[in-house]
């Protein structure tokens, strides 16, 4: 008896592949970027907030270089990803409708 062929294709080639890590690479950038930007808005100015000066001194400089770390780099990553997602879809389609992908 012959194994059931796989109901899921993924696709074939280095430009495909290429679009999906773009792509996903975009896509999980972007969530944390935002999800970092509702730490800052939602969570650390109430956090900032409740505790007492001499706290506040220790714990929220460490805990902010942190986090505007990881919120910075998502940010970049998210742009850069979505220019070159953008860059390699639009150079596909200059190349469909002969013209030149490169100008």
């Amino acid at each position: 008896m012959a194994p059931a062929a796989p109901l899921i294709h993924w696709p074939q080639g280095a430009t495909a592949n290429l679009e999906m890590f773009w792509r996903w690479l975009h896509i999980v950038s972007a969530i944390l970027w935002i999800g970092f930007l509702y730490f800052f808005n939602l969570v650390s100015t109430q956090f900032s907030a409740a505790l007492d000066p001499a706290t506040r001194t220790r714990v929220v400089p460490p805990l902010m270089w942190r986090t505007l770390n990881w919120f910075r780099w998502s940010s970049l990553v998210a742009v850069l990803s979505g220019f070159a997602y953008f860059g390699q879809i639009a150079g596909a389609e200059a190349k469909n409708g002969h013209g030149n992908a490169g100008a």
